[in-house]
């Protein structure tokens, strides 16, 4: 038996209170899934999405500008 280690209700949440603070959300609820897509048909394409998701978060453009630079 698996078990939901993170139920849904808990990551709709935490998208919320990060959409609210200002971060950049994209969340995926993945139907008859459990934690890290298993039961997923196509994890492969799931943590394809996910990858290009944390490239484009990493790029400077998409952070915005330093906190040391902050206040200059």
């Amino acid at each position: 038996m698996v078990t939901a280690l993170v139920p849904s209700a808990q990551s709709i949440r935490l998208a919320g209170a990060l959409t609210a603070a200002g971060a950049t959300v994209e969340l995926e609820l993945v139907p008859g899934a459990t934690h890290f897509w298993n039961g997923a048909s196509d994890v492969a394409a799931i943590v394809r999405r996910s990858i290009e998701f944390l490239r484009a978060q990493a790029r400077p453009e998409a952070a915005g500008p330093r906190p040391e630079a902050a206040g200059r």
